[in-house]
């Protein structure tokens, strides 16, 4: 039996719309990686290896391009066992030694929570209103005003803030991390080892399109490398 031309068409126009989304899906399924290695070695890193290896190997990757990121997978939990200081508020002073360890602190003046200094990469981007801070954050009287700006450093940062604890309307002024803030290297140099290394789960991103959905993922015991795991989906479980 012959189709006439407009069964032809119709048959075609099916096929193509059927043909589309599936060979879509296909490619999805195709690229979908899940895998979990604990013997020998995969994706450049070596089952055994030290904190300290996987991290020059990551910087490695991070300047060839390869990775964009490496961020910690440390629970909130273990981010409080691990890193004390984010358990209560505390005075500038006592903040000196980990204040460049965080990328959010928060601000209370008479018990009261009113501002957050948002850091990236080692830089203000934002001080104010926690949640919608501003560009720009003023605080101080007299002849003694602090500014804080985006592009300044911790360590201007740090002055400022003890330089603002000593005028007497200032001197309640407490400070605490912002909620699973903790630092995480920017340029890979070996000062920011330390960022990571008390953690036992690390994740480099591989692309900032996908973030977590294109992943390498190194878990470390008594800090030595004991599973590489790959995982990269182009979509969303439903």
């Amino acid at each position: 039996m012959r189709l006439g031309k407009t069964s032809s068409i119709l048959i075609i126009s099916a096929v193509i719309l059927l043909g589309v989304p599936l060979s879509h899906v296909g490619y999805l399924w195709i690229t979908y990686i899940d895998e979990s290695i604990t013997k020998g070695e995969g994706y450049g890193f070596t089952i055994g290896q030290s904190k300290s290896v996987a991290y020059d190997i990551a910087a490695q990757k991070f300047r060839a391009g390869d990775i964009v990121a490496l961020d910690s997978l440390s629970g909130m939990d273990e981010e409080r066992e691990r890193f004390p200081e984010s358990l209560e508020p505390m005075t500038i002073l006592e903040v000196e030694r980990h204040f460049d360890q965080w990328d959010t602190w928060l601000l209370s003046f008479g018990g009261r929570l009113t501002t957050a200094i948002e850091f990236e990469r080692g830089f203000v981007i934002g001080a104010g209103r926690p949640g919608k801070p501003d560009r720009v954050w003023r605080a101080g009287s007299g002849e003694r005003v602090i500014t804080i700006t985006p592009g300044q450093s911790y360590n201007d940062v740090y002055r400022s803030l003890v330089a603002l604890a000593e005028l007497p309307e200032y001197e309640d002024m407490l400070l605490e991390t912002g909620w699973m803030a903790r630092r995480q290297p920017g340029t890979f140099d070996e000062t920011e080892f330390r960022f990571v290394k008390p953690s036992d789960d690390w994740a480099l991103l591989v692309d900032e399109k996908h973030g977590y959905f294109n992943r390498i993922d190194l878990h470390f015991r008594e800090h030595r490398l004991v599973e590489i795991r790959r995982h990269r989906q182009y979509f969303e479980w439903p």
